[in-house]
């Protein structure tokens, strides 16, 4: 009997895992609609939600992480990942993929073990330009390994590494497209301040500190602050601005004559790529990828305790190449806010150059380069 079309995909734990696997998920239910498609994680984590939001089958099975220090904890972590192995075990036997894809994060650890030990193909995926720990580990039994930045590669087997780049969603595929069709004429330059979905805030006591001056300058700010800091921060806007000047839907700011909105969470993050003069965020594989295929300047300032230090690295590609000023969490005050951030808003060439420098680190086939890799294995 021939074996199914259909691809399993590992990915959980985290939005930067998730998020790239539904990227290609959705890319290859695209061109190959005749592909059955599932996704692997956990139960309790976001996966579990954003899986079947995005209308793909979801199956639950047990995975912990493991300890980084030696600790007692290991020792119930590793037989949950025994009993997640032994769950995937029966996943792969009874859905019988042509190839697993999985995109690290422990997670994916369970489902990729189990289906190279039943000699089923399987590929991964790191966004970082550091991988992950599960991901160093996977890599020693997968397949492919597919990489979005070139450091990256030390990590790896050379002989199973692919550069290809981070996948993007299908939103965000489009913002590039907008942002050239916008019209910027007699507006004023928007500054988008990003703290990620759980926002940042060291980065918005920063731009809060500077709020004086951000009104005198003459822009339009959406201030993303993640919903545990959107009271404090709102009420800083409205004290410091006044209660009229700040409006809390990026929708509704425009019409009603506003130039702030204070968010908790970006839902349309794709119309601030496509309108936005320059972003302030953090350093995320996934942000700086999505910024450089829209083409949308940036100011970085790189998460100071990732473990690995890869915003640090992830930022410094893009800044390398011109299309991103890096500043540090130390050094993200008031005073580098007045003159760095803000006189960069109103310098339209400097701006020109960094949004044409974007093309030069973008990746714009990512997506559609890693849905090839897996039809090789489906045909």
């Amino acid at each position: 009997m021939s074996r199914p079309r259909r691809v399993l995909f590992a990915a959980g734990g985290s939005g930067g895992h998730v998020f790239p696997a539904i990227a290609v998920a959705e890319e290859l239910r695209s061109a190959r609609p005749e592909v059955d498609i599932a996704f692997v994680g956990t139960a309790h984590r976001l996966e579990a939600r954003l899986v079947p939001d995005a209308g793909f089958r979801f199956i639950a099975v047990r995975s912990a992480g493991i300890p980084r220090r030696p600790s007692w904890r290991i020792v119930p972590a590793l037989a949950t990942i025994a009993a997640g192995v032994a769950q995937s075990s029966g996943v792969v036997a009874r859905e019988r993929p042509s190839v697993v894809f999985g995109t690290g994060g422990f997670a994916s650890g369970p489902l990729i073990m189990a289906a190279a030990a039943m000699r089923v193909p399987t590929m991964i995926h790191d966004s970082n330009a550091v991988p992950g720990l599960a991901n160093k580990w996977l890599g020693k039994m997968a397949t492919e390994v597919h990489i979005a930045f070139e450091p990256a590669r030390a990590s790896f087997r050379a002989s199973r590494v692919r550069l290809t780049g981070n996948p993007l969603r299908r939103a965000i595929l489009s913002a590039r497209a907008d942002r050239q069709a916008y019209d910027r004429e007699g507006r004023p330059p928007m500054l988008a301040v990003l703290g990620g979905s759980q926002g940042a805030r060291d980065l918005n006591d920063a731009v809060v500190s500077a709020l004086p001056g951000i009104n005198d300058a003459g822009i339009r700010l959406i201030h993303q602050t993640g919903q545990q800091d959107h009271a404090r921060v709102l009420a800083a806007y409205r004290e410091r601005l006044g209660d009229d000047a700040v409006d809390e839907d990026t929708s509704t700011g425009a019409r009603k004559g506003r130039n702030v909105a204070v968010v908790p969470f970006v839902n349309d993050m794709e119309a601030v790529y496509a309108t936005a003069d320059l972003v302030l965020c953090r350093a995320g594989a996934m942000t700086v990828s999505e910024l450089t295929y829209c083409g949308v300047p940036s100011v970085l300032a790189p998460l100071p305790h990732a473990r690995t230090d890869e915003q640090r690295l992830n930022a410094g590609l893009i800044a390398d190449a011109g299309a991103a000023v890096v500043i540090e969490q130390a050094d993200l005050t008031r005073d580098s806010m007045r003159d760095t951030v803000l006189p960069l808003l109103h310098d339209d060439d400097r701006l020109a150059a960094m949004a044409a420098a974007c093309a030069t680190v973008a990746k714009p086939n990512a997506t559609q380069d890693l849905v090839a890799a897996i039809a090789a294995y489906i045909d």
